[in-house]
């Protein structure tokens, strides 16, 4: 059977739309989503927790339920899950949101899963390399470099709830390609008995680790008891859970461990985590350096993610040029895509709001070629050498590591951040104390240039004082995404020379 690229391409692109639509969506809107639900941040924050929850519960199971209902059944369940769950962010009163962001996060992974199987499971080599550099600039590339520009504008207008009435067409245009449109292979359900054992521990830490990575963030992990007793228990229940897969604990079959025994397959799950890391923490210091720190609205930010996303564009090209010939070496690439990160980072750093904006787009375009390199080499060139026996798994693995890393990501520096908010506010509070001569100083110098009154140079001060933390914590975070990168790079070598020596030695 003869596969057309440009079918599969199409049937791909409307798989990914619904992930990239759902994470855009609460990016850039994240603050008016609150604002129009009377949430307070940290309720809102819960909608983002569900929706990654929804993502990484539904990887293992997705792989099952492909093998034992068939992918055109399954794409089917979820399409039609997906649209129910976008009515209901629309219509809904707003407790049926909490459940619609989890189902949103179920239906993502699900197709991102079917989205791979298609193009893996029938395309050749160099087909491959480039339907999948398409793919991440639409689950990737194109949330960062163009959702932010048009969700910022939607979210700041009061209409976020267009964005969620986008989702309906992909989910609408899928249910009409199930019944009507070509498929890449004919296909039969597989019988596989369902192992409750490694579901139930699986399930339990990834829950587990969720909530410690992206709710444990806001807290002191050290001080909070319930933060530390559920550390506590993830430890020892994560051990539990790593040896039952391993070892096969139960009857029947979830995510199968042969698809990590080869040492090639772990170095590229280590390289997705790191991958997943970098760009997350770059994008998340980017944004709250851009919209905090100098000032800019999400609108502007926007403009600037399309100078990113002129760079993304660039970093596919390359990807696509070393991975679609078998010698192209790609593992060269990946570190040349690191070390243009942290340039980015330095870059930023050195960029001020008075400049305008035009300052900041080298350290933009260099973060997006960065991140173009980086996100469709490392898809490419992994899930490409999975074996196509175990490819759903495969996969699984795969976005579960990535994931994973993003995760990591967003709580290492989301509570770096606040410490370095804390103790600049502790120094640079000092100055602006009543009783010191510093503030005396300030003051007399504001009353005299600007002759307003104390309270006028009090209210000055204080947003000075703010002023100053934001850029203390912002640049300090940013040096922190540096060192964490660098140490990244240390795993990646490490992990490369430890497959090198396992690969002479059999």
């Amino acid at each position: 059977m003869t596969v057309r690229p440009l079918p599969t391409l199409l049937l791909a692109i409307l798989l990914l739309l619904p992930q990239g639509l759902s994470s855009g969506i609460y990016s850039a809107g994240s603050g008016e989503i609150a604002a129009a639900l009377g949430l307070s941040a940290d309720e809102a924050s819960w909608l983002n927790l569900l929706y990654m929850l929804g993502q990484i519960l539904s990887l293992p199971l997705s792989a099952w339920l492909a093998r034992q209902w068939g992918s055109r059944q399954l794409l089917r369940g979820a399409a039609l899950v997906g649209a129910m769950a976008t009515l209901a962010t629309l219509l809904a009163p707003t407790q049926w949101h909490w459940p619609a962001w989890f189902l949103h996060g179920v239906c993502a992974s699900a197709m991102l899963l079917l989205a791979h199987r298609v193009v893996l499971g029938s395309l050749n080599f160099s087909a491959i390399s480039v339907v999948q550099a398409v793919m991440s600039l639409v689950v990737v590339l194109a949330p960062l470099g163009l959702y932010p520009l048009l969700m910022g504008q939607l979210a700041e207008a009061g209409l976020w709830h267009w964005a969620f009435a986008l989702q309906l067409i992909p989910y609408l245009a899928l249910l009409y390609w199930v019944r009507f449109g070509p498929w890449p292979w004919p296909e039969q359900a597989e019988r596989h008995r369902f192992n409750w054992v490694q579901a139930g521990l699986l399930g339990a830490v990834l829950t587990a680790v969720t909530l410690l990575l992206l709710k444990g963030e806001r807290y002191n992990w050290f001080d909070d008891p319930q933060i530390t007793d559920l550390a506590a228990l993830t430890l020892p229940l994560g051990a539990l859970a790593v040896v039952a897969i391993r070892r096969g604990w139960g009857r029947g079959t979830l995510l199968e461990p042969q698809v990590l025994a080869l040492p090639s397959a772990r170095v590229g799950m280590v390289n997705a985590a790191v991958a997943g890391f970098a760009v997350m923490g770059a994008t998340m210091l980017t944004s709250g350096f851009v919209t905090g720190t100098l000032g800019y609205s999400h609108a502007q930010l926007g403009q600037l993610e399309l100078v990113s996303f002129g760079g993304m564009l660039l970093g596919a090209l390359v990807a696509v040029r070393v991975t679609y010939f078998p010698g192209g070496q790609p593992d060269k690439v990946v570190p040349l895509g690191v070390l243009m990160m942290v340039i980015a980072c330095v870059l930023m750093t050195s960029s001020s709001g008075d400049s305008g904006l035009s300052d900041l787009w080298p350290a933009m375009l260099l973060k997006g070629l960065a991140v173009g390199i980086l996100n469709v080499t490392v898809v490419i060139h992994i899930l490409r050498s999975l074996p196509r026996a175990h490819l759903l798994q495969g996969v699984a693995w795969f976005y579960l590591f990535r994931t994973l890393g993003s995760m990591l990501s967003i709580a290492e520096f989301s509570r770096l951040k606040t410490l370095e908010a804390a103790n600049a506010t502790s120094v640079l509070g000092s100055y602006f104390n009543p009783a010191s001569d510093t503030f005396h100083h300030y003051s007399h110098s504001l009353s005299q240039g600007l002759g307003a009154s104390g309270q006028i140079t009090s209210a000055l001060l204080s947003g000075a004082l703010k002023g100053q933390v934001a850029s203390v914590a912002s640049v300090n975070s940013f040096q922190w995404l540096i060192a964490s990168i660098a140490c990244c790079a240390v795993l990646m070598v490490g992990s490369k020379v430890w497959a090198a020596k396992q690969a002479t030695k059999s």
